[in-house]
């Protein structure tokens, strides 16, 4: 499935908040893992999520080692942050990236999102997850698309 905000990288609003916590809240509790992308000049927000202590490794990539992917436990805190905490000055989501995984490897990405958080893909859902998301989109004037 395919989620398309309409929103700018620039412009994270009231409404695109309240759909980012629906989602967010239906997808955690299915998951166990968190991958956080951020780039290397986001050192508050690389901070925050190291204040967690529930990171398991960091990896560098990009052309000149500038982005980092961080892999976490999804713990309460990380969830709270998700939740609560998820927008850098009133305009966009904090991390250019963010996976989440129902286990530990990578085969098993339920949640992705990127450009901070105007594209979404979700991955191996079953029909009723798939009526609930798009009962979402609708709600909040979202296109999204199955595939």
């Amino acid at each position: 499935m395919v989620i398309r905000t309409n929103s700018s990288e620039d412009i994270f609003n009231i409404r695109y908040k309240k759909f980012w916590q629906r989602l967010i809240s239906y997808i955690i509790p299915l998951c166990k893992y968190i991958e956080f992308g951020c780039w290397e000049n986001d050192k508050d927000i690389i901070k925050e999520i190291s204040e967690t202590k529930d990171i398991l490794s960091v990896k560098n990539y990009g052309y000149k080692n500038e982005q980092k992917i961080i892999k976490c436990v999804l713990s309460e805190n990380i969830v709270k942050l998700l939740k609560y905490n998820c927008v850098i000055n009133n305009k966009r989501l904090k991390w250019f990236d963010v996976t989440l995984f129902r286990e530990f490897n990578d085969d098993s990405a339920l949640f992705n999102t990127r450009h901070f958080g105007t594209e979404y893909c979700l991955y191996s859902l079953t029909e009723n997850q798939v009526k609930y998301i798009r009962d979402i989109c609708n709600e909040y004037l979202l296109d999204c698309q199955v595939f």
